[in-house]
């Protein structure tokens, strides 16, 4: 297959022009980009997308309990009183619950898809899976909130929603904090059976516990497997954006300019197979993986 690069240019109104390059890519050149390819499409995309929910997610309950802190220092600047826990309270715990299950749920589901992408794009027994294996247990084994909240998502799947209350807590010439409870007697009195790193680990916290600083923690483990695969893979993405800048340089084509592969291009026709080039995602993923570095190192401070 011949691919020539064709890039879009905007024109004055409603107008483009279109650029295609006198010379196909060559063969050597061609070969080397899709191997790279090859890793970005396969593996470093499903793995940015099963990451993005979690973080999603992670986002939307940080906002939700900002906004709900707002509304109950603005409501209690004359009195604590003034707050009625079943008209202003109950819809928090509603949500609240939601976006825990959300993050619970899509930390299941990154966990699931990393296992699989890893051994399908380096093999079970490959020195990737094995370093990525050995990280991952081991932030297992020592991070209680780990041990806990992976147990906690199967028992809010096949048992009971995970908060028990959400308390509203006032302290005189302070603002209001919001405390998401769980009581364990409630988590262990009944048919669920946990499992025993979950149950060990539930056993270590107190009878009652806010169970938000341990959703970050847990959200903070999975940006450190995330990050690692992406450093695994850093050198490679190196490459891609050398590779990609060469054709763009050699194709006349501006790096903010809308480009792509055009296959097998007959002359005079403009009609074409197209194949993306996943450069401006290659972008995004460093983009992210930057924001997840400046996160890590706002909490620490």
């Amino acid at each position: 297959m011949e691919r020539k690069l064709v890039f879009v240019t905007p024109k004055e109104g409603t107008l483009i022009d279109i650029h295609i390059a006198n010379k196909p890519i060559s063969q050597d050149i061609g070969d080397g980009y899709d191997k790279k390819r090859s890793l970005i499409i396969d593996f470093l995309h499903p793995l940015y997308l099963a990451h993005r929910l979690v973080d999603s997610n992670h986002t939307d309950l940080t906002q939700a309990l900002d906004k709900y802190l707002s509304y109950l220092e603005e409501k209690t600047t004359k009195s604590f009183m003034l707050i009625d826990p079943y008209a202003d309270v109950f819809e928090m715990n509603v949500e609240v619950n939601k976006f825990v299950l959300n993050i619970l749920t899509s930390i299941s589901l990154f966990l699931i898809q990393v296992d699989k992408l890893i051994k399908n794009q380096f093999g079970k027994k490959s020195e990737e899976y094995r370093n990525f294996e050995l990280l991952r247990k081991g932030l297992h084994k020592n991070s209680l909130s780990y041990r806990f909240c992976y147990d906690l998502r199967n028992y809010s799947q096949h048992y009971s929603i995970p908060i028990n209350k959400l308390a509203i807590n006032f302290n005189l010439n302070e603002p209001p904090s919001i405390t998401a409870t769980i009581v364990k007697s409630k988590l262990t009195d009944g048919n669920y059976k946990w499992k025993s790193y979950g149950l060990a680990a539930l056993n270590e916290l107190e009878e009652s516990f806010d169970l938000i600083p341990h959703i970050t923690n847990y959200v903070d483990i999975m940006n450190q497997l995330f990050s690692f695969l992406f450093t695994t893979c850093e050198s490679v993405l190196i490459e891609f954006n050398v590779v990609v800048r060469n054709i763009l340089d050699n194709g006349g084509c501006h790096h903010n300019n809308r480009f792509f592969f055009g296959c097998d291009i007959k002359e005079n026709e403009l009609k074409m197979d197209t194949e993306e080039i996943p450069y401006t995602f290659v972008k995004k993923l460093e983009q992210y993986v930057l924001k997840l570095d400046r996160y890590k190192t706002e909490n620490q401070q």
